[in-house]
């Protein structure tokens, strides 16, 4: 995948905002449009993880060619690997077609350590839930995870964030609390929130 350089400046960086080399994971992505005139942005942060490649494409263009892509680092989960021990990092997409068709108002995936929650809003009809979660384990192995346990919670409406929109992956911190706070005004010092990643509105 290339980087289309002539309409934008692309810098990976790391944590402090310090340029990676080739093969290596950056955080974060700083993009500097040269086109956008009418809202200039400098330097303005996503935070999909990329890596670069030191190869160039042979197609001849001259730009920089991308090694991977990870996404947003808040729309995906670590689970343990099926091999080899370690972690796997798994997208949202994997769940995608699980959900896809479901009769419900809203999902949303929580992830509290290795173990997962589906959380179906005013799901609709019969379930058999022992299939979806079959499907899930399914997806997971595709990809090379597994997770330790995997539960589904039917519920009358999922909390909402800023602007009305629902967070479709909740990372919740070791003792963090079920009430949805993330850290908001009112929120106490210190105490555990939760990492949410937005359905873009």
């Amino acid at each position: 995948m290339h980087l289309f350089e002539d309409a934008a400046m692309v810098e990976v960086v790391d944590e402090d905002d310090r340029p990676v080399p080739a093969g290596v994971w950056g955080a974060s992505v700083l993009v500097t449009p040269f086109h956008n005139r009418l809202q200039p942005l400098i330097r303005y942060r996503l935070s999909d993880e990329l890596r670069l490649s030191d190869e160039r494409c042979p197609c001849g263009r001259p730009f920089r060619v991308l090694d991977g892509l990870k996404g947003r680092a808040e729309e995906y989960l670590t689970l343990p690997a099926l091999e080899g021990g370690g972690t796997i990092d798994v997208t949202m997409f994997v769940f995608h077609i699980a959900l896809l068709d479901l009769p419900a108002s809203g999902q949303q995936v929580i992830q509290s350590g290795n173990e997962l929650s589906i959380r179906l809003e005013r799901h609709r009809g019969p379930m058999d839930e022992a299939a979806f979660i079959r499907q899930i384990e399914s997806a997971l192995h595709d990809a090379g995870a597994r997770a330790s346990r995997i539960t589904i919670d039917h519920v009358d409406e999922i909390p909402r964030g800023p602007g009305g929109k629902v967070p479709r992956l909740v990372k919740r911190s070791e003792g963090a609390p079920e009430s949805g706070s993330h850290g908001g005004p009112g929120s106490s010092p210190g105490a555990p929130t939760d990492t949410v990643a937005w359905i873009p509105g």
